[in-house]
């Protein structure tokens, strides 16, 4: 299994994935593991490919990226440098191999965000020397081996490391990221690189051009402004203006501000200048072109910066120049990288100061006339000599007072250095003059000499003995003092726990007898609201009681008025019985006669249907009385024919 690590760099391909570099307790490394994806979880094996040979030096905050089956890291930090360097490793082979880039080459940082874009690698951000965060764009072609750089990009991020590059349909969004100069909700923001806008001068003109010879002198490679239309490029005899249209601005996804602030406007347009060649007046406001220059501009050496750890050379007074000239070129380039940042804060104030002087606020104290002359100035004054020497004595200013902190810092540890130095020095010088003091009495035979140095040796022994002894009983005395503070304290901090467990067992009972009181108080709000309701009923019942007593005395009074109408209602009432009475006895006489009516007519009934019967039978007598009459006289007419006859 690796060690743990942190700051190393993850890269996948073909089924494998590699990760490289890193840190460790404060080690830096440099080896390589590889795990296969493709085994996984049948063979979970970790493969180390330690670096033997020339490879890249052990660091942390590196990129990395694969590009046809190799693997490429940038940038990273360890105790002693900061780097800007570029190695390629064949997976195949394993094989390292440094890579000789042109163009313009990155300052060195780490922390930065990557993203590979076809052939293309693009880094963002990072931290530079001393920590100062960065915000530039680079582009590093690999098959042209050059870097190129960006500007005008619409409203780019701001200054930022850690951040993240994610590469989707030809766009990088970059996201998070911390930095010390942004804004507070600039974190929340997606920035969008659209690079399929980019376009790139042609393969061929960049191979003539890398077999120029390299600088290796630590020069800014240009400095990058707002408002120009191209990629400023270093003094050079000639320079080739390549235009590459439609190169993108960076998006947000979030809502951006209509029109910039005051003093971002102040800020673009004392930081405008005349560059040599313009873009055609029909491009897009943030289109921009690539300028390249036949000779290489100058760069950052690739093997980085020194941090604090000088190389040692054979003649000090070289190594104190190329120490010195170290320290001049990495202060230029910290200058060139933090121009930007100084420039708005200088804007800022002298804004601040102007607006609050219209304000009429009384913003310095103990001023002469000469300086508060020199710090007001008008709208109209921004390329005046004022202003320009405004500017300057502030740069000063910031720049000395750099200057001073960090003389403070390194004298302070030279200063430590070279006390441990002297006192190692004294015994070296008297242990040398002691032995050579001996070698001479012994050369001599001098016993005499021989014997006082002994005795003086002896003595000088003893007294180191007696100053470590001492030493060693002031150092047990202040640990006795230490382990006796400790145990007060021990003592404190344990009565402060019992302190602290008496007041949370009373602060428990508190709240014991808060929450009997709440529930008290709450059984006592309910009796309340029933006691109100329970008024309530009463107060409408006795006003109920109220007016029927009022009627009641009312109809008292009445009474002796109404008596004669009483008594007509009595005889009303009375009649009205009676003739109640006499309607139910007639109701009840003409349901009896209803009822021998329903009799009648039902007898009525059979009586009809027997007197049908009746009729019928008669209607056949008769018919059977006319059947034998209409026979009868045909019989006796036979009769007499045969008595006749």
């Amino acid at each position: 299994m690796p060690r743990g690590r942190s700051g190393h760099t993850i890269s996948a391909h073909n089924g494998k994935m590699y990760v490289w570099g890193g840190q460790h307790q404060g080690q830096y490394l440099n080896d390589l593991l590889i795990f296969s994806l493709k085994d996984y979880p049948a063979k979970a094996e970790w493969e180390f490919v330690p670096s033997t040979g020339l490879a890249p030096s052990p660091r942390a905050g590196h990129i990395s990226v694969v590009y046809d089956n190799k693997l490429y890291i940038f940038g990273g930090i360890n105790a002693s440098h900061l780097y800007n360097d570029i190695w390629c490793l064949d997976l195949v082979t394993r094989v390292w191999s440094q890579v000789e880039a042109v163009g313009y080459i990155p300052a060195p940082r780490e922390s930065c965000a990557a993203a590979l874009v076809d052939d293309t690698i693009y880094i963002f951000g990072g931290r530079g020397l001393n920590g100062f965060t960065l915000g530039d764009l680079y582009a590093f072609r690999i098959k042209s081996r050059r870097w190129y750089t960006f500007q005008n990009m619409g409203s780019p991020p701001s200054a930022r490391y850690g951040a993240t590059l994610t590469l989707n349909q030809n766009k990088i969004f970059v996201f998070g990221g911390d930095s010390l100069y942004g804004k507070v909700d600039d974190g929340s923001y997606v920035y969008i690189l659209d690079c399929s806008k980019i376009k790139y001068p042609p393969e061929e003109v960049l191979e003539n051009e890398r077999k120029t010879p390299i600088p290796r002198h630590l020069n800014p490679p240009g400095i990058v402004l707002n408002d120009t239309k191209e990629i400023l490029a270093p003094p050079s005899p000639s320079r080739l203006e390549l235009q590459a249209p439609n190169i993108p601005q960076m998006q947000q996804y979030t809502i951006l501000p209509d029109r910039p602030s005051k003093a971002e406007e102040c800020l673009d347009r004392r930081m405008s200048t005349s560059i040599a060649g313009s873009t055609s007046s029909k491009q897009r406001p943030y289109q921009q072109s690539a300028v390249l220059s036949p000779t290489p501009p100058p760069r950052p050496p690739r093997e980085g910066v020194m941090l604090n750890i000088p190389k040692r050379t054979s003649d000090p007074d070289s190594e104190d120049k190329s120490r010195l000239l170290r320290e001049i070129m990495a202060r230029d380039a910290i200058i060139t990288e933090m121009q930007k940042k100084e420039q708005w804060w200088r804007t800022e104030v002298s804004i601040s100061r102007h607006l609050r002087a219209r304000l009429g606020e009384e913003f310095m104290d103990d001023v002469s006339a000469q300086e508060a002359a020199l710090y007001s100035f008008e709208d109209d004054d921004s390329k005046d000599d004022k202003l320009l020497l405004f500017e300057q004595l502030i740069n000063s200013k910031t720049e000395v007072r750099k200057i001073k902190n960090t003389i403070a810092k390194q004298s302070e540890l030279l200063f430590q250095n070279l006390l441990k130095a002297e006192k190692i020095r004294t015994v070296a010088l008297e242990e040398a003059s002691y032995y050579r003091s001996k070698y001479t009495a012994l050369k001599a035979k001098d016993k005499t000499a021989l014997g006082l140095l002994e005795t003086d040796r002896v003595e000088l022994l003893e007294k180191r003995l007696r100053d470590a002894y001492a030493q060693r009983d002031n150092i047990n005395m202040m640990l006795s003092k230490v382990q006796k503070q400790s145990q007060e304290d021990q003592t404190a901090r344990l009565l402060a726990e019992e302190r602290a467990s008496i007041a949370q067992k009373q602060s428990e009972m508190a709240q014991e007898a808060h929450q009997a009181a709440l529930e008290k108080i709450s059984k006592l709000y309910s009796q309340i609201l029933k006691a109100e309701s329970k008024c309530r009923d009463d107060a409408i019942y006795i006003a109920d009681l109220s007016n029927k007593l009022a009627t009641q005395l009312s109809l008292k009074d009445g009474d002796t008025d109404l008596s004669e109408i009483h008594i007509k209602m009595v005889h009303l009432e009375a009649a009205n019985i009676k003739c109640r009475s006499e309607v139910a006895a007639l109701l009840k006489q003409i349901e009896e006669n209803q009822d021998e009516q329903e009799a009648l007519e039902a007898l009525l009934g059979e009586k009809d249907h027997a007197y049908a019967e009746t009729l019928l039978e008669l209607e056949k007598v008769r018919i059977e009385l006319e059947l034998v009459r209409r026979s009868t006289p045909n019989d006796i007419d036979g009769n007499t024919q045969a008595s006749n006859a």
